[in-house]
C-alpha cells in the first residue's frame, strides 16, 4: 500500500483511492496577476518602421515574416554576440622545444616521406 502526503489537510492518503472530496487540489483560474493566461506573449508591439520596404507595422509575426521574405535574418539584443573570444594563452616553451627538436631532426639528415 502506497500512500502520499496532502498538502491540503496535512494528512497522508492512500495512492489507489480517490482523494477525499475536501482535499481535492483547487483549479487556479492563471498563474499571472495581471493577465487572466498564463505565460501569454502578445503579438502586437508598438509600430516600428521596417528597414527593408519602410512600412510601418505594429505585429511581431508580420515584421518577421516581411524580414524573413527580403531575406534578411532578425537579431537579437544579446551582449555576448559583441564579445570577442579570447584566444588560448601560446606556451612559448612548449613551442621552443618543438622547433628545438625539429631543426635537429633535419640537422641528422631526416626528411618527410611523400
Amino acid at each position: 500500500m502506497r500512500q502520499r502526503f496532502c498538502r491540503v489537510c496535512g494528512g497522508w492518503h492512500d495512492t489507489d483511492k480517490p482523494l477525499p472530496h475536501n482535499c481535492a487540489p483547487v483549479a487556479t483560474s492563471a498563474q499571472s496577476d495581471t493577465i487572466p493566461v498564463p505565460m501569454f506573449i502578445s503579438d502586437t508591439m508598438d509600430a516600428v518602421e521596417h528597414p527593408c520596404d519602410g512600412r510601418q507595422y505594429s505585429s511581431k509575426s508580420q515584421f518577421r515574416r516581411v524580414t524573413r521574405a527580403h531575406g534578411c535574418v532578425e537579431v537579437g539584443n544579446d551582449a555576448a554576440r559583441f564579445k570577442t573570444p579570447q584566444k588560448p594563452k601560446v606556451d612559448r616553451a612548449a613551442v621552443k622545444t618543438s622547433i628545438e627538436k625539429a631543426v635537429a631532426r633535419v640537422n641528422r639528415g631526416e626528411r618527410i616521406s611523400q
